[in-house]
Formats: C-alpha cells, structure tokens, sequence
C-alpha cells in the first residue's frame, strides 16, 4: 500500500519518535516547505530529522501532475500542501494520510482514500511491534505535542487500540 503524508502525521508522529514507521512514504515539495525549510527558518527540531528522512529515502518528495492538482486547487479552506497531498494520493492510487477532516470529506469526495496518523500506530500493534499500552502513551504523546484531536476522535481511537 502506497501512503501520501500531509504535514501534520510527518511533524507529529516525529515528534513522538516514530519516524521509524516511515519505510517508503511519498510527500510533495509544499509539505517539504511547511515541514522542514519552515520549520528549520523557526528552529523546529522535528523538521531537522524529516530533512534526513527524506534525504534518506523513506520519504519521498514528488511533486503532483498539474493535470491532477487542478481538481483540488481553488477550494475553499484547502491550503497549497493540502491539495498537493490529494492530487498525489489520486495521481498514485495512494492512500492520503491527512488528520483534518474536512481534508479527510474532501478526499471521500474524490473516490481518494484516507487514513489519519493514528493509522501508523495501529498498524505497529497489528504487526505485534507496539503494546496497546505504549499505543496509547504515544496518542497521548502527539495530543501534547500539539497534535489536534477531537474529543470523540480521541475516544475512537483508543477503542480502536483496545480492540487490536
């Protein structure tokens, strides 16, 4: 399965030291900017070690056709970053990892699949290489690295953990 990163899962599930789940990840030049050329000029210590996992190869920066990023370019409410990830995601058949929903309904809207951050840490208990209690500690972790995250979505969530 092919995964398209927004912003907010490479920052926060860095943040939390789980840059390790990313294996052989895509992302595009205007999530490169906000996440490591902005977040170098701010002193961000997470866009340092991006920087290295892009240059390493895990995550690769591809930039959409403009055939395909015209569809997303001009909705209201959807940065430059945003659209890029949705075109790359339908571009590739990828799944568009995106946390914000209206991101998320836009992406439903254009047949592009989805999946949140949280995915990555389901996923790490499903292959037996997390605890449910660790899984838990690392949501936690993200919500208190300023990661948004809903009341509800939060609760989803760690039932989500509890039925792994």
């Amino acid at each position: 399965m092919k995964f398209v990163l927004n912003s907010t899962p490479l920052i926060h599930l860095t943040k939390v030291s789980m840059a390790y789940v990313f294996k052989e990840e895509y992302t595009t030049p205007e999530v490169k900017n906000e996440v490591v050329d902005k977040g170098k000029k701010i002193g961000a210590p997470d866009a340092l070690l991006v920087e290295k996992i892009i240059e390493g190869g895990k995550v690769k920066v591809i930039k959409p056709k403009e055939s395909v990023l015209v569809l997303f370019k001009g909705i209201p409410g959807l940065h430059p970053a945003d659209a890029e990830v949705l075109a790359l995601a339908k571009e590739m058949d990828a799944t568009a990892i995106i946390d914000d929903k209206v991101e998320r309904g836009i992406a439903r809207m254009y047949g592009i699949k989805n999946k949140g951050s949280a995915y990555f840490i389901f996923r790490e208990i499903s292959n037996g290489k997390m605890t449910k209690e660790k899984a838990k500690k690392k949501i936690n972790e993200m919500i208190k690295s300023s990661w948004r995250c809903s009341i509800e979505d939060y609760q989803k969530i760690m039932s989500e953990i509890d039925k792994l």
